[in-house]
């Protein structure tokens, strides 16, 4: 099968908050993250084609920065706890929107 993706996945393994427009503070667990998007580990299945936004603070060394992006897929979780889910970015900004 042939990659799709653009921009190399960087592996991450930390907490992280979104919001969507039916929730604020939605705890999730960072599993990969790129220049185009991120992959999470969700509680709960998020709707395709929710907005999604966040503060993330992935290295110490770049700062925080804030998200805007859309659900692109979401799955049930291999072990069978939660979904992992995909975020496509359209906002990345240093700033809050």
């Amino acid at each position: 099968m042939q990659e799709r993706r653009r921009s190399r996945r960087l592996p991450r393994n930390e907490r992280a908050s979104i919001n969507t427009h039916a929730i604020t503070g939605h705890g999730v667990e960072l599993i990969d993250i790129s220049t185009g998007g991120m992959r999470l580990h969700s509680s709960q299945e998020l709707p395709v084609g929710s907005t999604v936004t966040s503060k993330l603070n992935i290295s110490p060394q770049v700062g925080a920065f804030h998200i805007q992006g859309t659900i692109a897929w979401n799955k049930a979780a291999a072990d069978g706890n939660g979904y992992e889910v995909g975020v496509t970015f359209t906002k990345v900004s240093a700033k809050p929107f």
